[in-house]
């Protein structure tokens, strides 16, 4: 298996043998790098690594980079991106919005949650699937995260649609396979499955780290995790893969990606080698989708006492 990782400090292909083993690991790129999108139909793996450009590398061959086009629109803070055939969805955490922009930069459509132009929500991940999607609320980590199901006709804009809530905090990643969606508990490192139709978690796999990135293959998903640190130390972090079956989530094998020293906290994953499914779904996945409404797992004590906590910190790294 190929997979491409983003992590705060380089863009790796990251090869793994028959037994899960690193049988090959290069770097693409250095600096920090979050969006990875696949546009197989001209066989183009693009990247994210600043809030101006998007860096396109040779799916085939050496997978060198081919070329850099901009943005376009106002973008600040970009997280996750997601290739579909007539262009890409962005999530502009900066300005707390979701962004469509078609491939040849002509179109920019663009919502803003709860009309707010500034990062309220920490819009994080999205799923397109035909012209509805769904959208992933980080909500920086003072309430519980939230899921928006969206509608998008390019060059009309959204519509909200739904809003369902999760039943953790700061969550990263969404995936949605028709009866199950999937998201990472970053915080708390876990990575959780929820039953749609019986509105209750039926997975809940906790790994030693934060937890974000996600590939999703006909028979596999890929978890990343990495060090809990602080923010100025995520670049020399160590991070790691869980590789889990689908059939049952068992846990297959858990990667270290730090063979060569350590490549800083795991942001996005890509499978190259197989189709990639957890970037988008197709047409009509989510207009049965039951609604999710999960109340928070944790309690006033427990967050009064994590908030405590992650205030400290801050004033410890910025001073009073």
């Amino acid at each position: 298996m190929q997979l491409a990782v983003a992590t705060h400090s380089r863009l790796l292909v990251v090869e793994l043998d028959d037994s899960w083993r690193v049988s090959n690991l290069r770097t693409l790129a250095r600096g920090h790098h979050y969006g990875l999108g696949l546009r197989h139909a001209d066989g183009w793996l693009v990247s994210k690594h600043n809030d101006r450009e998007l860096t396109y590398y040779h799916l085939d061959g050496d997978q060198q980079a081919g070329f850099v086009e901009a943005i376009g629109g106002k973008a600040h803070y970009i997280h996750q991106i997601a290739c579909v055939e007539s262009g890409i969805y962005v999530t502009n955490t900066g300005y707390n919005s979701i962004v469509f922009r078609s491939h040849d930069g002509a179109l920019w459509d663009e919502h803003f949650i709860d009309h707010q132009r500034t990062d309220v929500n920490h819009i994080n991940s999205v799923f397109p699937c035909g012209d509805r999607l769904l959208v992933l609320l980080h909500n920086r980590g003072v309430r519980p995260s939230q899921v928006l199901l969206m509608q998008h006709t390019p060059g009309r804009g959204f519509v909200r649609e739904r809003t369902m809530s999760v039943a953790h905090m700061g969550c990263h990643n969404i995936f949605y396979d028709g009866r199950t969606l999937y998201y990472n508990a970053s915080s708390v490192g876990k990575f959780l499955g929820v039953s749609a139709e019986r509105n209750r978690i039926v997975h809940d796999l906790a790994f030693p780290g934060h937890a974000k990135g996600l590939s999703v293959t006909q028979r596999h998903l890929i978890v990343g995790y990495s060090d809990h640190t602080t923010r100025d130390l995520r670049h020399t972090s160590r991070g790691h893969l869980a590789v889990l079956d689908r059939a049952d989530l068992s846990v297959k094998a858990t990667v270290d990606l730090n063979v060569h020293g350590p490549v800083g906290n795991v942001n996005e994953i890509r499978c190259l080698s197989e189709p990639e499914l957890g970037q988008a779904g197709p047409q009509g996945l989510l207009e049965t989708m039951p609604v999710v409404a999960l109340r928070s797992s944790e309690g006033k004590a427990a967050r009064a006492r994590r908030l405590i906590s992650k205030l400290k910190v801050r004033l410890r790294i910025e001073g009073p």
